[in-house]
């Protein structure tokens, strides 16, 4: 996955931000706010923070840069299964600090998928093109099935939401 950051081309699609999500709703005052988009095989956002999301003077917090990561591998799982996912662990390197007030890119693909686990690799990286951090990550995925059954233990307005949201997926 490359680094550079352009302006989203025609061959990307913008996704849907999900309920009250931390990292993708517009709604949402105190999320990230990322506009995730789809092509290529790749789920990526633009990503630039304040200095609301540091944890030092000019830096990212490390939590916030897992959050990032952790939200476009979740939606390159659900782009690539179309069924919805929860990270059951993800291993996180860090490699140089995420300026803040600086333009970044994240990026992740779907490396492989085997029943209800789906594995994805992302990485953040700076306008410059150096690389911030590389994330390998495996999610369980819901069936419609689980969902129904109540088993997942998933509040109920999570369900509704969830339910909601794939719908709305599945007749663009």
């Amino acid at each position: 996955m490359g680094a550079e950051i352009a302006a989203p081309g025609a061959a990307q699609r913008a996704l849907p931000g999900f309920g009250n999500c931390f990292g993708c709703a517009p709604e949402n005052h105190k999320g990230l706010k990322l506009d995730l988009r789809a092509g290529g095989g790749a789920v990526s956002a633009q990503v630039c923070l304040g200095e609301g999301y540091e944890s030092f003077p000019g830096i990212v917090h490390g939590g916030i840069i897992a959050t990032v990561l952790d939200e476009v591998m979740a939606r390159a799982s659900l782009e690539a299964t179309g069924l919805p996912a929860m990270t059951v662990g993800m291993r996180l390197r860090f490699i140089q600090v995420m300026r803040s007030g600086v333009p970044h890119l994240a990026q992740a693909t779907v490396v492989s998928s085997d029943g209800n686990l789906v594995r994805v690799e992302g990485q953040l990286s700076a306008a410059s093109g150096g690389l911030v951090a590389a994330a390998e990550a495996t999610f369980f995925l819901w069936s419609p099935e689980q969902l129904a059954s109540g088993k997942m233990g998933l509040p109920p307005e999570t369900l509704e939401t969830i339910n909601a949201f794939l719908s709305q997926t599945r007749t663009r």
